[in-house]
């Protein structure tokens, strides 16, 4: 793939890099054990969420130019999401900003 198509392909808004994926499965992870009343989402929804993002973790990545020097973090992945694990997933980021919550990756 050359480098304009890769790039038009990875500003599509549904791609997101792996690294953000993974970021976003430690905010879950800090939610699922955060106390019941302070969570963002009740606990089935935060299993819904979570199986989701394993999900897009599995999948292909887009193909890469030639000389893409980046290393996995960087794949780019497609989600298919339905418009209610999409707001599910940004109540998570909300909640984690607004509790000033940060991954080990983001501190």
């Amino acid at each position: 793939m050359e480098w304009p198509c890769y790039q038009r392909a990875c500003d599509r808004p549904e791609r997101f890099s792996r690294w953000l994926l993974e970021q976003t499965r430690a905010l879950l992870a800090s939610a699922a054990a955060a106390e019941v009343a302070t969570r963002p989402l009740p606990a089935a929804r935060l299993d819904t969420l979570d199986t989701a993002l394993v999900t897009a973790l599995g999948g292909a990545p887009l193909p890469k130019p030639a000389d893409f020097k980046g290393g996995p973090a960087l794949d780019m992945l497609t989600l298919d999401w339905p418009r209610t694990l999409a707001a599910d997933a940004l109540a998570l980021v909300r909640w984690a900003q607004d509790a000033d919550v940060r991954t080990p990756a983001t501190r």
